[in-house]
């Protein structure tokens, strides 16, 4: 797996029962220097309810899934991409091609539904 990574980039991984995500999400925030993160979920019912618990956590966040308009879509990726929030919950509908420099976090908050192969 070497080959396939990234230099300068660190992969972790916490195994934890379903739930003990939202307690390991504020352990990674506690823990790490986060500039800008983006955490992603297996389906549209899973982006809004975890928006929706880190927002009673008191961590803003955007959200981003198939059922939005696409210009909803677009106001809240331009809204993230210039800075306006820290965190944005995506299904995998932004998975692949985007380059938001300050994204120094990603998390998969569910295993990913498709590989990418």
């Amino acid at each position: 797996m070497d080959e396939l990574m990234l230099l300068g980039l660190t992969h972790y991984y916490i195994l934890v029962e379903e739930k003990q995500k939202i307690m390991a999400l504020n352990t990674i925030y506690a823990k790490l220097v986060i500039n800008q993160c983006i955490i992603f979920c297996s389906s549209v019912q899973r982006v809004e309810m975890l928006s929706k618990k880190l927002k009673e956590k008191g961590y803003e966040n955007l959200f981003l899934h198939s059922k939005m308009s696409p210009a909803d879509r677009t106001k809240v990726f331009n809204k993230f991409k210039s800075g306006e929030a820290r965190t944005m919950v995506s299904s995998d509908l932004c998975s692949r091609g985007i380059d938001v420099q300050s994204v120094n976090v990603v998390i998969n908050f569910d295993f990913p539904q498709h590989s990418g192969t």
